[in-house]
């Protein structure tokens, strides 16, 4: 098949009665694709990639496919939608709080600290530490 430059599809889905994933308003989109419904969200996205890459001409890795996701439920797709911004929130609170753990993590290390002890005391596992140390760059190492 041809390629072409990737273009990315919005995909309305939506959750069956029976606990089934299906594409919804994608003929209006592209009259003529169909997609059958499926029981994971991933087959759902491997076989719509297909279908369209089939109507279009072009190789599967050139679509990119973006859910748009309803259970059929407003108040669970609220409740979803709330989980994801504060996972997503946690996420970089953790990345701040590695960045912020990690000098003292070094320092506590360069005095002798064990790996065990200094991440008792910035809250981190020995494991946790040991990669921060020994894998992050320090100013003045060479890339």
């Amino acid at each position: 098949m041809p390629t072409t430059p990737s273009s990315t599809v919005t995909v309305h889905v939506s959750l069956t009665p029976g606990g089934l994933w299906r594409v919804t308003a994608l003929d209006v989109l592209l009259p003529g694709v169909r997609v059958t419904a499926r029981r994971s969200l991933a087959q759902l996205e491997r076989a719509a990639r297909a279908a369209i890459a089939t109507h279009r001409g072009v190789d599967p890795d050139a679509i990119t496919i973006t859910l748009e996701i309803s259970t059929g439920d407003a108040d669970l797709d609220a409740d979803i939608e709330q989980a994801r911004a504060l996972r997503e929130l946690a996420a970089d609170v953790e990345a701040k709080a590695r960045a912020a753990a990690l000098p003292p993590a070094r320092r506590l290390r360069d005095a002798g600290v064990s790996v065990r002890d200094a991440g008792r005391l910035l809250g981190y596992s020995g494991a946790a530490i040991s990669v921060m140390t020994s894998t992050t760059p320090q100013p003045g190492d060479a890339p």
